[in-house]
């Protein structure tokens, strides 16, 4: 039985390693992006009207001055040396892991750890460090990286040091210094046995009162679901008084970050229905919670999960290498197979262990809406302010 082990254990790393060697070796004949300015993705222009100095100059700012040279890819020697990487726990470290790494060690030669924790938690240590950062790499939502680009933190990436920025959807390039890796969606998760949630409105419906989950007033999504509903209400996000009224006549018996904090409600039928991330609901249904996932027909928000570079950081060369590899085709469909949403990368597939439940993104595109992280930066304090005093006090 051991020696059994042994030997699966062994031809996976074996596997693991050709692999990775494959991929490396493709990757060095690429050739490299020549303009150091970003295409901006499209939701750009939305999310940097009206945001002032600060965000005019991260525009402005130069790219890294060590570009490449016309030809191949020539990857960095990161022998000696170690990258650090700062990123949610959980399925999202794991992907990284299993199918970044690999890849990236055999590139550069340098070294990986990682440092994780919630996305607050990590957005709060990286605007502490007020001099020079401890990490290299940054992963979090993208009004985060938004937040800490404003702030001086992000480092414009440059196009000519991640040629495969190339293959990735506009609505990834979400910023000069950030780049989503995949699509996650918010949308309407209901027990097997409820009938479809066709309208956000449905959470209104009667027999969902006092069986309801809702997303913490803290969550990340909760912005963009209140604009939601503000403009179904008749208010808009400018006016969110309609939805702020109608969010306080629910009756949630559970309040969560992650899946997980309203699953033993969901085990014991005691919650029919919730607003969750569609990739969630399969961690889910392996726990034995047998939700469903529905989008409304005024669409689910779509959800950025951000790749920046630390200004600042002593490895900038070997950063813009580890999100080259991540935005790789290849090394994109062996990620997702682990974290469960959508590539970014237009030619990357969906891995055969994951399909049939991990849509491509240009499968989904039209069921969802992105919204403009710069705007809800600005208002995020002042809705928190709203939703604790007149909504929770309510649900409490």
């Amino acid at each position: 039985m051991g020696d059994s082990k042994f030997d699966a254990a062994t031809r996976r790393a074996i596997h693991t390693r050709e692999w990775a060697e494959g991929i490396a070796a493709r990757m060095r004949t690429q050739s490299s992006a020549m303009s150091l300015a970003m295409p901006l993705g499209r939701r750009d222009a939305l999310g940097l009207l009206g945001l002032g100095a600060g965000a005019a100059a991260a525009i402005g700012g130069g790219a890294p001055a060590f570009a490449q040279a016309r030809g191949g890819y020539t990857p960095p020697d990161g022998k000696g040396r170690t990258l650090t990487v700062s990123v949610w726990g959980g399925s999202t470290e794991q992907a990284f892991i299993k199918a970044v790494v690999p890849v990236f060690k055999t590139l550069t030669g340098a070294n990986v750890v990682f440092e994780t924790g919630s996305g607050g938690e990590r957005f709060n240590k990286l605007l502490a460090q007020r001099n020079l950062s401890t990490v290299d790499v940054f992963v979090n939502s993208g009004e985060n990286v938004f937040q800490a680009n404003r702030v001086g933190k992000m480092e414009n990436i440059s196009p000519a040091l991640v040629p495969n920025l190339a293959q990735m959807y506009d609505w990834a390039k979400l910023f000069p210094y950030g780049v989503s890796y995949g699509l996650i969606v918010f949308g309407l998760a209901r027990s097997v046995q409820t009938p479809a949630l066709r309208s956000w409105t449905d959470l209104w419906r009667p027999e969902f009162k006092g069986r309801l989950g809702m997303p913490a007033i803290g969550n990340t999504q909760f912005p963009m679901m209140l604009i939601m509903l503000s403009e179904i209400f008749g208010g808009s996000a400018s006016n969110i008084e309609p939805a702020i009224r109608k969010l306080a006549e629910l009756e949630p018996v559970a309040l969560s970050f992650f899946w997980g904090q309203w699953a033993d409600a969901a085990k014991s039928g005691k919650l029919l229905a919730v607003p969750e991330f569609n990739y969630s609901l399969l961690d889910a249904k392996a726990a034995g919670i047998d939700f469903a996932f529905d989008y409304p027909e005024e669409k689910a928000i779509a959800a950025d999960n951000t790749m920046s570079i630390v200004k600042g950081s002593a490895n900038i060369d070997l950063a813009h290498a580890f999100l080259n590899v991540t935005f790789d085709a290849e090394v994109q469909a062996e990620f997702c197979a682990t974290w469960l949403g959508s590539p970014a990368n237009k030619n990357a597939k969906i891995a055969p262990s994951i399909q049939g439940r991990v849509p491509l993104a240009a499968d989904i595109l039209d069921k969802v809406r992105f919204f403009d992280l710069g705007f809800i930066a600005t208002k995020r304090a002042e809705w928190t302010e709203a939703l604790n005093s007149r909504v929770l006090a309510k649900w409490k």
